[in-house]
This record gives structure tokens, sequence and C-alpha cells, in this order.
């Protein structure tokens, strides 16, 4: 039996959502500042739809911008500007991710395809240099 200080925590996120953050980060990385700017909202809209799936109802979420409301009433996700909207995702997928099953080790089969799915999709609108 291991030493339980030396085990390595299980990571719930499902390897291909893993390699979806990594490209989104990359793409994100070399995106001008004003494209950044103007692609901000919508990353941090997915990691509002991600966190907003995960929160149980009536629950209070506490933490900067949360302001301790319940329910439907929470608060969104605080507006921290384009160099921290990669890094809410990436929280935001953790803990979708873990809430995808019981124990909290990982999404159940067919829920880690729809995040990766999901995450793909903000990675093309990324890189239409319109959208």
């Amino acid at each position: 039996m291991a030493d339980p200080g030396t085990e390595r925590p299980v990571d719930p996120v499902p390897d291909s959502a893993r390699i979806e953050m990594t490209r989104l980060g990359l793409r994100w990385q070399q995106l001008p500042l004003d494209q950044a700017r103007r692609a901000a909202p919508s990353v941090r809209s997915l990691a509002q739809s991600f966190l907003d799936e995960v929160a149980p109802r009536g629950t209070c979420r506490e933490g900067p911008g949360a302001a301790g409301v319940r329910g439907d009433q929470r608060a969104g996700l605080p507006d921290l500007g384009p160099a921290v909207v990669m890094d809410q995702l990436t929280v935001a997928v953790y803990e979708a991710s873990r809430a995808g099953t019981q124990d909290g080790t990982g999404p159940a089969q067919g829920e880690g395809r729809e995040l990766t799915n999901r995450l793909a999709g903000l990675r093309r609108r990324l890189a239409d240099p319109v959208g």
C-alpha cells in the first residue's frame, strides 16, 4: 500500500477535454489583444455555463463576485479581463468534470464528449478572425 502522502490526486478532467484546453490556451495566446478583449465574454460565458450546470440550486456561492446570492440569483463570474479568462475556464472545466460522477473522479462517458465538443466549438470560434 502506498503512503497516502505520495499518492497522486485523480484528475477528473477527461484527456480529450484536457487536450482541447491546451489547444484553446495556445490559440488564446496567439490572439491580438483587441480580438481577445472581444472574445473574452464568450469564454467567460462558457465557463459560467459549466459552473451553472454543476451548482446545486439554492446554494450560496462564495468568493469574488458572488456576493452571497442564493439560487437562480447567483452572481456571474467577475470580468477580470482577457489575461485571466482562460484560468476561469480551466477552473470551470475542472469543476464540471469533478461534478460529473458521484465520487468526484470525472464525468460519465457521454458527458466528457459533450464537454470536449463545447470546448472545441469555442476554439473554432476563436480561430475565426471575424468572430
